[in-house]
């Protein structure tokens, strides 16, 4: 005879997934919603109902709307919910393993780009009204710091594999210029740059500011077929 399935275990499994799922359409919807028009504007209903919960729900789970938008930063910043500090996630261990401190930045550029597709709007939106939120404009300090943070370590693994041309807080300086939400608003949303083009352009120029002069790569084109 076969095991009997406890239908208890399948039961707190499914309540599971659907308690997660519903969690990543309330973030899915709150990043849509304030990234599209403003955080002044959004509401915790607007929230709920394009997420599909209540607002009760909404207040029960994530608290109010600063505390909501504290999260949605480590969710956009990861791409999902999981327990994973962003030094161990798979994409950040490859990049310590690389040997080549080129290479390195090239890696830390493409991943740049993927960040700022999911976080750019919502940090401008969120930007635009910290100065009349003190509690929103904390959140909003936190996010820079973070970034300056995470070029610091960047800035520290190439050290140890190559010579900087520079010192390593201009180093650092240099990629957290590069990197910033509106760098990418300027190139990609503004002026309709691929990500890979964006990519490809603070690739070179960390590169070109950190480490030296190196023979240019041709770009690819844009989606206007323009270089």
């Amino acid at each position: 005879m076969g095991r009997t399935v406890n239908p208890r275990r399948y039961d707190v499994a499914g309540r599971q997934r659907a308690a997660a799922d519903r969690r990543r359409r309330v973030l899915d919807a709150a990043v849509e919603i304030i990234s599209a028009g403003g955080y002044v504007a959004t509401t915790m209903a607007h929230v709920a109902a394009a997420a599909g919960v209540s607002v009760e729900y909404l207040y029960k789970t994530f608290g109010d709307k600063p505390s909501l938008v504290r999260l949605l930063l480590d969710y956009v910043a990861g791409g999902d919910e999981k327990p994973v500090p962003v030094a161990q996630r798979p994409e950040v261990r490859q990049m310590k393993a690389e040997p080549d401190p080129r290479t390195v930045l090239a890696m830390y550029a493409r991943r740049c780009a993927r960040v700022n597709a999911r976080a750019a709007p919502l940090l401008l939106a969120m930007a635009a009204a910290a100065p009349g939120d003190a509690r929103l404009a904390a959140v909003v300090r936190t996010a820079a710091q973070q970034r300056l943070g995470a070029a610091a370590a960047v800035v520290t693994d190439i050290e140890s594999k190559g010579r900087l041309r520079c010192t390593p807080d201009e180093a650092r300086d240099t990629i957290w210029t590069l990197n910033a939400p509106e760098v990418w608003d300027l190139t990609v949303r503004r002026r309709g740059w691929s990500d890979e083009r964006y990519a490809q352009w603070i690739g070179r120029l960390m590169a070109d500011e950190i480490l030296g002069s190196h023979p240019r790569r041709p770009e690819v084109t844009d989606r206007k077929g323009q270089h």
